[in-house]
Order: C-alpha cells, then sequence, then structure tokens
C-alpha cells in the first residue's frame, strides 16, 4: 500500500494539494519568469539536487525571503561528492549534513546549521546516508520554523578552506579502504520497500542493475526478478 511507503516528490506534492513541476533547467529563462510570478512564493530549499543555481535564480528566490541547501557532508571542510566515503577514508571519527544558504559558488554560501552522528567505518555508503537523513530533515524543519516564526538566525560565513572540494572516490580509493556503496540487493530493496513499484520502479530498477554488471545478478531472487 503507497501509505506503508515513504512516498515521492510527486506524490507528497499530490497529498499536500502543491504543485509538481519536472524542471530540465533551473537556470532557464522561462523558469525564472516562472518563479517571478509566483505571489505565494516565499523561500526555496535544494535537496539531492546537482545542477549549479546561477545568479538570477539565485536572486529571484532570496527576493522572496530565502534559498538553502542541504549538503550531504559538514561544511567548510567538505564540499563537493559522496562525503560519507571522504570521512572514511580521511580516517574522520563523524560525518554529518549542512544546511547553508545557496550563493553562485559550490557548497560555499553562509552556513546555518550542521548536524552530526558517529561514523560507522563498516558501514555502506547508502546506509550511512540513510541514517543522517532523519536528523539532517529535523535540522531543515527546525530553522525553517523559526523563520516563519520570525526569529533571527545565525548564519556563519564559509570560510575558505584549501583542498576541501571532494570529487568521486577513485575505485582504488574505495578498494584501499574496503567502502562499499551498496550491493545490488540493497538497492533494490532500498527503494521498492520505500517507494513500492510506482511506474514501473521495480522493473527499471532490475535492468540498471542487469545492465551495469551486464548480467542479471544472482542476489536478486527470482521472485524479484522483473525482467
Amino acid at each position: 500500500h503507497a501509505s506503508e511507503h515513504l512516498r515521492t516528490y510527486k506524490q507528497l506534492s499530490d497529498e499536500h494539494e502543491c504543485q509538481y513541476f519536472e524542471i530540465s533547467d533551473v537556470n532557464s529563462p522561462e523558469f525564472v519568469r516562472q518563479i517571478q510570478k509566483d505571489d505565494d512564493l516565499f523561500g526555496a530549499i535544494s535537496l539531492r539536487f546537482l545542477q549549479v543555481f546561477e545568479q538570477p535564480i539565485i536572486d529571484t528566490f532570496k527576493s522572496r525571503g530565502f534559498m538553502w541547501n542541504l549538503h550531504g557532508g559538514i561544511l567548510p571542510d567538505y564540499k563537493g561528492l559522496l562525503i560519507p566515503a571522504w570521512a572514511i577514508i580521511n580516517g574522520d571519527k563523524e560525518y554529518g549534513a549542512t544546511l547553508h544558504e545557496i550563493s553562485n559558488g559550490i557548497d560555499d554560501g553562509h552556513i546555518i546549521s550542521t548536524t552530526s552522528l558517529p561514523l560507522d567505518k563498516t558501514s555502506n555508503i547508502m546506509k550511512l546516508y540513510e541514517n543522517i537523513t532523519p536528523k539532517a530533515l529535523s535540522m531543515i524543519i527546525d530553522n525553517l520554523t523559526n523563520l516563519v516564526a520570525g526569529q533571527h538566525l545565525l548564519y556563519q560565513p564559509s570560510k575558505n578552506v584549501s583542498d576541501s572540494y571532494y570529487t568521486y572516490p577513485t575505485a582504488m580509493q574505495l578498494k584501499e579502504s574496503r567502502i562499499s556503496y551498496c550491493s545490488p540487493m540493497e538497492a533494490f530493496t532500498y527503494y521498492t520497500s520505500r517507494y513500492g513499484n510506482e511506474n514501473g520502479l521495480g522493473k527499471n530498477l532490475f535492468k540498471a542493475i542487469t545492465d551495469y554488471h551486464k548480467t542479471a545478478p544472482q542476489s536478486l531472487p527470482s521472485s524479484q526478478r522483473y525482467g
């Protein structure tokens, strides 16, 4: 049943009677104009989003109130991608997430708040992201609640930290630190248990895993094969 799973953005928008759009380019003049015409808009929060916002769309959102991003690492030390893996590689004892203002740089806007957890180096990356998510979402809700209530938020300038931007680790780095992202079975179970099989999700996941491994992975039970 759909209510037993986490909802997709589309399901959430239907549930709360919000407008839902799929935008291929957030910096397009058409989208900027669309935002400018929305009288109900008072800010924006970016979650798990890989496009880089340019100044016109940033200015448009900030003119309405605010524009925040949830980053999957503790700033300013960890800008970039797949930060839990880099925390393991660097021998850290904790990892976390940061809520920060969006600027025209990458992960370098003023810091609003951070949250963290002890780093379990035996856990895979997907599980680390899953574990930090409830704390990260609570952090967003707390700060948004304070903002709406008229409380002043303390913004901390994001210091320039040399060599703090991380790209994806190499296969050798992952192997040397014994890091795994997740197994095919974990990926399949994670997404289908949370989102059901909306729009053929199970079939599409099975195909993607099979295409990547060039063969149907034996870790997926035959009863769950959607080929």
